[in-house]
């Protein structure tokens, strides 16, 4: 009930796969699985489980756009004849930008002091930075390093609520879309009545205000939305009333 939507609707194409034998005493032997050290998109298999002496192990990641699963099976051969001991579904990347390849861009930016950057690549790191509880990239440590860092440096650095001009900035969020992928959001408190078209003049003349202040946005996105509410968003279980505004920033 849970699979056979996800493989109903979405295409895979195989991104990995392992073939591994060992050499065990009894019925059953637990190893890890450690693909190439120089190859940073392949996983390490932690406690897998060989069931006889051979296993074999596919990842098949979906080629939709946006979010893009991985769907990893494993077999073992019993008997002379290959049985599925796990299949397992978690997210792998979005629009083909994995881990490793949101961590490179990362550290672009943060080699340039983007930090606003940085917190939208470790956001999406953060989310599929294991597919499964057992599969585990190599660097998964400065992957880690890097996210808490991003968090840190950004909540260090700005003190929500702050003005930028007349607009009261009261927060950064990341929203994703099939097309776009990552886009930053930033947060603001208008006195304004949130059907007013003048708000979207607004947030267009805020534009390089907003720029300056998260320096990078426009180095690293195709777009910023920017986000207008009447009070405070501080209560999760309440329903707010927003406008949106989206800004192009590359032409």
């Amino acid at each position: 009930d849970q699979i056979s939507p996800l493989l109903n609707q979405k295409n895979f194409v195989i991104a990995d796969q392992y073939y591994s034998s060992i050499k065990n005493i009894g019925h059953e032997a637990k190893a890890m699985i450690v693909p190439s050290l120089t190859d940073k998109s392949k996983f390490i298999i932690n406690n897998h489980t060989f069931y006889g002496k051979e296993t074999y192990n596919v990842f098949l990641k979906s080629t939709n756009p946006g979010w893009q699963f991985l769907s990893f099976l494993s077999m073992s051969k019993f008997n002379e004849e290959w049985k599925i001991n796990i299949i397992h579904f978690g997210n792998y990347s979005i629009n083909d930008f994995t881990v490793p390849k949101l961590f490179e861009l990362g550290m672009a930016a943060k080699a340039e002091n983007r930090l606003s950057s940085c917190v939208v690549y470790a956001w999406a790191m953060n989310r599929f930075l294991r597919p499964a509880p057992y599969l585990q990239y190599i660097d998964e440590q400065k992957y880690i390093k890097f996210i808490k860092t991003s968090f840190s440096e950004m909540n260090s650095k700005f003190q929500f609520p702050f003005n930028i001009g007349d607009i009261k900035i009261i927060g950064f969020q990341i929203e994703t879309t099939d097309n776009e992928g990552l886009i930053p959001i930033v947060l603001y408190l208008t006195e304004f009545d949130l059907n007013d078209p003048e708000l979207d003049k607004k947030a267009h003349q805020a534009k390089d205000k907003i720029l300056k202040k998260f320096h990078g946005l426009d180095h690293d996105f195709e777009y910023l939305l920017m986000r207008a509410y009447n009070e405070m968003p501080s209560d999760p279980k309440k329903k707010y009333n927003i406008h949106g505004t989206v800004i192009k920033l590359k032409e």
